[in-house]
């Protein structure tokens, strides 16, 4: 389950101090950060999105955490880094998909209901436990975005699309974003409201107890989407 305050910062824009970031309310430094990356190493890079890169690293007292450089097209000025809890088993779609590319085993059915409530606790806390009178909606849930720890735990990462309703308010207006086959479809108007997570974890599910991707081209026409699959 995500930190709050990984969620301010997202909801934030990634408003930080020049040359320090922050990690459970400390500063850090940036020159720790390039050590603890090697010098944000290709070595260390494990995996690049649309928003930035994610390096792995370790601190000196030897927590190992992962570190998400922002992309400089998306930030003009400065470096800007999110710094996360390493979860070393990676993206839950590996263990879903990509097992076998990776010489795991598939995923038991006691693990995929862990998950599955690891998931919905997420969503719980982002909806109504993080702040008073106010929704985190995290609007991209989506199995490269759960991540796993050694015990297989599962929390939500990736907080940048991120909306916070105001207060008072169940939905907010803006710009329609998120990954096709799991955003749902009232939310193509761009109405941002706690069940567009809601949908989203239902195509979780689905995927977990079939082991079959939101969307399949190989599919029929008809069945491209797993929830018409299922149904």
């Amino acid at each position: 389950m995500a930190e709050h305050n990984e969620i301010e910062m997202a909801e934030d824009h990634v408003e930080m101090v020049d040359h320090s970031k922050i990690i459970e309310n400390k500063a850090i430094p940036m020159q720790i950060l390039r050590d603890a990356t090697s010098n944000f190493g290709v070595e260390n890079l494990l995996g690049e999105g649309g928003f930035g890169s994610v390096y792995r690293g370790t601190l000196q007292d030897g927590r190992e955490i992962a570190v998400k450089k922002m992309n400089q097209s998306a930030i003009a000025e400065n470096d800007r880094l999110l710094v996360y809890q390493y979860m070393p088993q990676g993206t839950l779609s590996k263990h879903l998909f990509h097992w076998g590319d990776h010489s795991l085993r598939p995923l038991d059915w006691t693990t995929r209901l862990s998950i599955a409530l690891d998931v919905a606790r997420s969503v719980e806390y982002l909806h109504t436990l993080a702040l008073q009178n106010q929704s985190y909606i995290h609007r991209d849930l989506k199995p490269p975005n759960i991540l796993l720890g050694d015990d297989l735990r599962a929390k939500a990462s990736d907080f940048g699309l991120v909306t916070a309703t105001e207060e008072d308010r169940e939905s907010v207006k803006t710009k329609c974003r998120g990954t096709p086959g799991y955003m749902a479809p009232e939310y193509l108007d761009g109405r941002v409201t706690r069940k567009i997570d809601v949908y989203s974890f239902r195509v979780i599910l689905m995927e977990l107890i079939t082991g079959k991707k939101a969307t399949d081209h190989s599919r029929a026409e008809d069945d491209i989407h797993i929830t018409t699959w299922l149904r």
